[in-house]
């Protein structure tokens, strides 16, 4: 989330990086946790890999967590995460189907301990 006025027209880049490639080669977004200490990454084969960040919203300070979440059973083509503020719900927004998926964490923000609520919504087709 960007606070204020943001404008891109002065934005540049700081030189952080991450490689994220031996988990996650061919990645479909990305989101951080709502205290930017985890960043999980969407894989095309429908895995959710978890890094963590050692100083919050900085890149270069991931590590690989060696967790992560399948959810081929439900979808492939993920479009959008989100993790609610509490670190308890996960939701997955499927472009291929327009479906948004939830997922229950056992333990707050750990992708590892998630769980299918068995629970969807379709949503209509934009056009």
């Amino acid at each position: 989330m960007i606070a204020g006025n943001p404008n891109i027209d002065t934005a540049s880049y700081d030189g952080q990086s991450f490689d994220y490639k031996g988990q996650a080669p061919y990645s479909w977004g990305m989101t951080f946790s709502d205290d930017g200490t985890k960043l999980y990454v969407n894989n095309e084969d429908g895995t959710i890999f978890q890094y963590t960040l050692s100083t919050p919203r900085v890149v270069s300070t991931a590590s690989y967590a060696s967790k992560s979440l399948d959810y081929s059973d439900q979808t492939l083509d993920i479009d959008s995460t989100s993790i609610r503020d509490n670190g308890t719900k996960l939701y997955l927004l499927s472009y291929d189907d327009f479906t948004i998926y939830q997922y229950t964490l056992a333990t707050p923000r750990d992708i590892s301990t998630a769980a299918y609520d068995d629970k969807s919504y379709e949503i209509d087709e934009i056009t």
